[in-house]
């Protein structure tokens, strides 16, 4: 179970210390016998003296309002702003999962280790790894201050599933049914597996044994929401400040699209309450831009580009807050395969990831800010071996000699124009510009870089007749396993809109799905890892849809009277944040 800690106001700190001052003082004085609770009784003058007036005592000074304690953080607008993903049931981004946890509450979280903790389930059990059940507490509330039970959870994941709210499936896929009702192939709610059997009793009955639910249920899809009030206001509207109702530590009180939002606590949280009366996240474009404000005191979190890494590291004060971990992302280029020449021959594919020096990106473009990545999944889990994919490590020599065989270089058919796409950013713009340079110098192919907002991105891969690309791509994990990104990997997922609405950038390989489809159900660590591993062979060597090129960090800096952040493999979580100044 978590502990919950009390953090003291400003004011309720200062209550305490003039208490324990007067305390000491009283401590220092002779002592008199006094009726307990009975007033200390004046000294009377003796016989003969003349009483000496008692000095006039100041008036009482009114007390002073305690500061508001205010945390203000960006976000970056290439994480796009959260839009409807506010809503727990669309939510899939960085943005939108970062906000959901702090105005909704899943039935678990996960503390700096990676390891679930009790949210609002205080427990959980199974008995075969398919069907789970969950305790919940008893005294979570709305932030009217009506209870939420089991039933608010059972109707919000099977409204999370309407085929017509186009929510994000694949991490609620693992329910049995929820993917026949996903795409209408039943139309009976009553039959997807998940029930109250009472008002703080919750069961999941899942497709296939998933020995790793207990931790898919952090996702904000598995939070409740407020049907009532999405019924009055309509999914579009419900989120709107002056609309919502929510139950997580903060509710949202101002959302000003592509500039701000704000959130203030709620009184009726269950947990532990945020140590800040305000939270602020401004929406900015860059990394840089974001700094510079930290640097001004205008916010009190910041990621760090890689440009400035050295110089943070070497500035006194800010090299002092700041600090990077690794987390459970892979960064790689999807490469759109599988109908578009040349893309469609695995062998220039091959070619294209051999002509990638990772060191040089990782170690010089990025300044040591990453790790280099030669396969998908992150080291630590399931399937990850530091021999896997090596066969595609730099090496130019053997890439011009495979895009020879393929029909490509001096004296073959000439190179159509190829891109990269990529949202823009100041790391971004770094990275692929080196990637350009050597693909460049090592295979003598020309790239043009395609470097946009993060909302144009989908209209451009939209356009027709379909273009032969390179599709930058972050995958951070959703949950500390293999499954996670795995699952998502498998071809042409069905709630993809991308590959959908343009079918040429399909990636087919049934042996790939059907090695992942077995991993997801293998209780055996030994012979699971082992599938994973088959699988990511296919993927990055045999077949390759992605070329990897680094895993990330959390490369961060924070103001020392900010506390609670919770920093682990899959980023920051700021539901229990506190400002101590």
């Amino acid at each position: 179970m978590k502990t919950n800690r009390v953090t003291l106001s400003r004011r309720s700190f200062l209550r305490a210390a003039t208490l324990s001052t007067g305390l000491a003082l009283a401590a220092c004085a002779a002592p008199s016998a006094q009726t307990p609770g009975a007033a200390p009784k004046a000294e009377e003058p003796a016989i003969g003296e003349t009483p000496v007036a008692e000095p006039a005592q100041p008036a009482a000074q009114p007390a002073q309002p305690a500061a508001e304690r205010v945390f203000t953080m960006p976000m970056l607008a290439y994480l796009g702003d959260p839009g409807a993903g506010v809503d727990p049931g669309t939510s899939g981004s960085t943005a939108s999962v970062m906000i959901n946890q702090l105005t909704f509450s899943p039935l678990v979280y996960f503390d700096e280790n990676l390891k679930a903790q009790p949210l609002a389930a205080e427990s959980w059990e199974t008995k075969d790894g398919q069907v789970w059940t969950f305790k919940l507490r008893k005294d979570i509330k709305w932030s009217d201050g009506t209870p939420v039970t089991a039933a608010d959870y059972e109707a919000s994941i099977k409204r999370n599933l309407a085929p017509d709210l186009a929510g994000v499936l694949y991490t609620l896929e693992f329910i049995k049914n929820a993917t026949q009702y996903y795409s209408k192939e039943i139309d009976n709610p009553d039959e997807i597996g998940v029930k109250a059997l009472d008002d703080y009793t919750l069961e999941f009955t899942l497709e296939k044994v998933t020995p790793y639910f207990d931790i898919v249920v952090t996702y904000p899809n598995y939070a409740a929401v407020p049907l009532k009030v999405i019924e009055r206001y309509g999914n579009a509207d419900w989120t709107k400040p002056e609309n919502i109702v929510t139950c997580g530590p903060f509710k949202l009180v101002e959302w000003i699209p592509d500039q701000q939002m704000t959130f203030a606590p709620d009184p009726n949280y269950f947990g532990q309450k945020p140590g800040v009366d305000k939270f602020v996240i401004k929406m900015i474009k860059q990394e840089a831009a974001a700094m510079a404000a930290y640097e001004t005191g205008e916010l009190d979190f910041a990621e760090v580009a890689v440009g400035d890494i050295a110089r943070v590291k070497a500035d006194p004060t800010l090299g002092a807050e700041y600090s990077s971990k690794p987390n459970q992302l892979t960064q790689y280029l999807i490469i759109r395969s599988q109908t578009l020449e040349p893309l469609n021959d695995p062998r220039v594919r091959q070619a294209f990831a051999m002509a990638i020096d990772r060191d040089i990106v990782c170690n010089v473009a990025l300044q040591g800010a990453y790790i280099p990545a030669y396969q998908f999944i992150v080291p630590g889990l399931p399937g990850y071996d530091e021999n896997l994919g090596q066969e595609l490590a730099f090496n130019p020599g053997k890439a011009k000699e495979l895009l020879a065989e393929a029909g490509y270089g001096e004296g073959g058919k000439p190179m159509p124009t190829l891109y990269i796409n990529s949202n823009q950013t100041d790391t971004y713009q770094t990275l692929f510009e080196t990637i350009q340079a050597m693909w460049k110098e090592n295979l003598g192919v020309e790239v043009t870089l395609e470097l946009m907002e993060a909302s144009a991105r989908g209209e451009w891969a939209k356009r027709k007749p379909p273009m032969p690309h390179f599709w930058r791509q972050g995958w951070g994990n959703d949950y500390p396993d293999s499954a996670s990104g795995m699952n998502f990997m498998k071809s042409t997922p069905k709630n993809d809109a991308i590959w959908t609405d343009n079918p040429d950038y399909a990636w087919v390989n049934a042996k790939f799905d059907e090695l992942v489809d077995a991993a997801a159900i293998e209780l055996d660590e030994t012979k699971r890892a082992e599938l994973y591993k088959q699988a990511q062979q296919i993927l990055i060597v045999e077949d390759p849809k992605i070329i990897p090129l680094y895993y990330g960090a959390n490369n961060i800096v924070v103001k020392p009277y900010v506390k609670g952040l919770i920093q682990n493999g899959l980023g920051t979580d700021f539901r229990f944040v506190s400002v101590e100044k």
